[in-house]
C-alpha cells in the first residue's frame, strides 16, 4: 500500500543517514593520528591527541543522550550539530596550517565534546517507528541490521581514514568526515515524522529472550 511504502521509505531514510553521519566515529581517532604524525613527525604527540579525542567523547555521551531524551533529538541536534561541524573543520584547518600543539590539543578536546551517539538515536527512532505501525515484533530485526551497520562503519572508516591520509592528502581524512557529519547529521535531523516525541516510553514494548 501507499502507506507502507512511505514508512519504509522513511525507515531507509533516518536509517541512511544515520549511517552516514556516523562515520566520524570510526575515522577521527585515526585521521587524528595519521594527520599529526605527518605533520609533526611525533607519534607519541599524536597517539596522546588522539587519546585525549576518544576519552572527551566518552565523557559527554551520557550527558547528550539525557538531553535528547529530555528535549527530543531535532530540538538540541540541530544546535549541537552545527557547533560539531564548527569544531571539526577548526581542528582540520588548524592541524592543516600547524598551530601550536597546545592549542591543537585544545581544539581536539572541544570537537571531542561535540559528539554524540548517533546509532542510539536510530535506535530510538527504530523503536518508535516500528511500535507506531504495530511492528514491535521487528524490533530486535531492526536492531541487528543496526549492529551490522555499526560493524561496517567501524571496519571501513579507518581504511578510509588511511586510503585519504596516504593517497590525497594527509589531512583530507579530517575533513571527509566532517562532510558525512555534516550532511548525514542534517538529513537525519530533517526527519520530524520520524522523530519520537519527548515523552514517549518504550520501557512497555517486550523483547524476546532467545
Amino acid at each position: 500500500s501507499s502507506a507502507a511504502s512511505d514508512v519504509y521509505k522513511r525507515q531507509k531514510a533516518f536509517c541512511a543517514s544515520g549511517a552516514l553521519a556516523r562515520l566520524p566515529m570510526s575515522m577521527m581517532g585515526l585521521g587524528i593520528i595519521l594527520a599529526l604524525n605527518h605533520l609533526y613527525d611525533n607519534w607519541t604527540i599524536a597517539g596522546v591527541m588522539s587519546a585525549a579525542y576518544v576519552f572527551a567523547t566518552a565523557a559527554v555521551t551520557p550527558f547528550y543522550a539525557r538531553l535528547f531524551d529530555r528535549f527530543g533529538q531535532r530540538k538540541v541536534g540541530k544546535f549541537v550539530l552545527a557547533v560539531q561541524v564548527v569544531a571539526m573543520l577548526s581542528f582540520a584547518f588548524a592541524a592543516l596550517v600547524r598551530v601550536p600543539i597546545p592549542l591543537l590539543f585544545v581544539l581536539a578536546v572541544v570537537m571531542g565534546l561535540t559528539q554524540f551517539a548517533f546509532g542510539a538515536l536510530v535506535r530510538t527512532r527504530w523503536a518508535y517507528v516500528l511500535e507506531r505501525t504495530d511492528n514491535s515484533e521487528m524490533l530486535n530485526t531492526a536492531y541487528a541490521l543496526e549492529s551490522a551497520i555499526d560493524e561496517i562503519v567501524f571496519i571501513f572508516g579507518p581504511i578510509l581514514a588511511a586510503f585519504l591520509a596516504a593517497s590525497v592528502n594527509p589531512v583530507s581524512q579530517l575533513f571527509v568526515p566532517t562532510a558525512a557529519s555534516t550532511i548525514g547529521g542534517t538529513m537525519f535531523f530533517a526527519l520530524r515524522d520520524t522523530q519520537p516525541p519527548v515523552t514517549v516510553s518504550y520501557t512497555h514494548l517486550t523483547l524476546p529472550t532467545n
